[in-house]
């Protein structure tokens, strides 16, 4: 069952139309809620996924500071690419101490490139060149994290698991948060957030040779955060990050002649926002946003700005099956708060760790997509979907023979997903539930 096999149904049962815009747009919105709440406080094992995150070591180096500054010069600083912009130093922390004891902790906001770094605010000390530690402590999640239920260590030859500590407890036991070592522990960390843009801005129509078609397209902009600080990669083949909401749409009537272009302007270093584009076409059925890249594959713009560029949103290619092959969607997970872990003691050296953690079920937007349950319990959707509708329209009575009907289909999905307890092997069966007859080694 996908979303428009899921919209029919509930049609056909509350003698709805389908078709009406304003129904099809109520009763998603219900499927998804439905989705999310049955989902959403459960620990389902067809919710649960693994993901690789890189743990950085402190990186100590020497930088040119000036008072009254942002701007700070360094060599060799890491840097990406067009296609890939953001460098793994930013969102770190520096401790700087000037020349008169002065210290201070700054936060790497964006790298601009191999000489040069901004900060989060102007330098208060005394201008010059100095030693500086960069802590990167906070490994940030996949913004479809719902829970995080256990974090294994990699590099001990053989995954090993760690187990969690409290920030309170921390404190209790007087363990120092600057130790480096083996990662024996993981604590919560500071989530970042994300503010969404106002508007969009820098996207204009502009003339260009016929052959693209006539064409509507509502354009989205969302701010990013340090593309490159990801262990793991949310866009698989595109550059990742941190993304805000989207911000309100802009409309775009675009003729045979007319193509999007992508101008954004130079905004304050400091703010360390690149930002990305998305888009929708309602009448090509592309509900779903969907991202805007050049040729090159440029979709990502630093503070600093970029050369004007033109992205493909030709009729052809809006038809074509590469708009879903070769364009990656939003992910309505995206709220611009983002968890993170931290680990203790931070590793003293870079260092893989695998982060066990529960999903939070994407939206359903397209027909032609399916609901994060098994497909066996689709319905489960339905009919708390149709519950609520018939709430909705007064019929009580209605609302709960559908609610009898997911209640029966919901214990059969626990029954057979909720997760089990862990199982492990002993020795000599000599427990009084496994006794001795069942071997030396026993499964339990």
């Amino acid at each position: 069952m996908n979303l428009q096999d899921l919209r029919a149904y509930c049609g056909s049962l509350l003698d709805y139309d389908p078709v009406n815009p304003t129904y099809t747009g109520e009763l998603d919105g219900f499927l998804n809620d439905a989705q999310q709440r049955i989902l959403g406080d459960r620990a389902w094992d067809f919710l649960t996924t693994e993901d690789v995150l890189q743990a950085r070591a402190d990186v100590s180096i020497s930088l040119g500071f000036t008072n009254g500054s942002s701007s700070v010069s360094g060599t060799g600083l890491p840097i990406g690419t067009a296609a890939l912009p953001g460098s793994p130093y930013e969102l770190a922390t520096a401790d700087v101490t000037d020349s008169a004891g002065l210290q201070g902790i700054y936060t790497v906001q964006y790298v601009q490139n191999a000489t040069t770094l901004h900060l989060d605010r102007p330098f208060t000390g005394a201008s010059g060149t100095y030693a500086v530690t960069l802590q990167r402590r906070d490994l940030h999640l996949p913004a479809d994290t719902a829970q995080l239920m256990a974090v294994l260590q990699d590099d001990v030859g053989y995954p090993q698991q760690v187990t969690f500590l409290s920030k309170l407890d921390r404190d209790a036991y007087v363990l120092d948060p600057d130790t480096e070592g083996t990662p024996a522990s993981y604590l919560e960390g500071e989530s970042l957030y994300v503010p969404a843009p106002r508007a969009v801005r820098g996207v204009s129509a502009a003339t260009v040779a016929a052959g693209k078609g006539v064409r509507t397209v509502k354009v989205f902009m969302v701010n990013v955060r340090a593309p490159a600080y990801y262990g793991f990669d949310s866009y698989p083949g595109y550059s990742g990050g941190m993304e805000s909401g989207l911000s309100p749409s802009t409309t775009f009537s675009l003729t045979n002649v007319q193509e999007l272009e992508i101008a954004p302007d130079v905004i304050a270093s400091s703010s360390g926002l690149y930002r990305r584009f998305y888009f929708t076409c309602e009448e090509e059925g592309i509900t779903a946003p969907r991202r805007l890249r050049s040729s090159s594959g440029t979709s990502t713009v630093p503070p600093a700005g970029l050369t004007a560029w033109k992205p493909d949103t030709a009729l052809a290619t809006l038809q074509s099956q590469a708009i879903d092959t070769t364009t990656v969607r939003y992910r309505r997970t995206q709220s611009g708060a983002h968890r993170a872990m931290q680990l203790y003691p931070h590793p003293s050296t870079d260092q893989r760790m695998t982060a066990r953690r529960l999903l939070v079920p994407q939206d359903m937007e397209e027909l032609q997509d399916t609901p994060a349950v098994p497909s066996a319990y689709a319905r489960l959707l339905a009919y708390e979907a149709m519950s609520a509708l018939a709430i909705k329209a007064d019929q009580s009575a209605l609302s709960a023979t559908f609610e009898r009907k997911r209640a029966l289909m919901f214990r059969g999905m626990e029954q057979r997903y909720l997760g089990k307890p862990s199982r492990r092997i002993i020795k000599n069966g000599s427990s009084a539930v496994f006794p001795a007859i069942f071997g030396p080694m026993t499964f339990t």
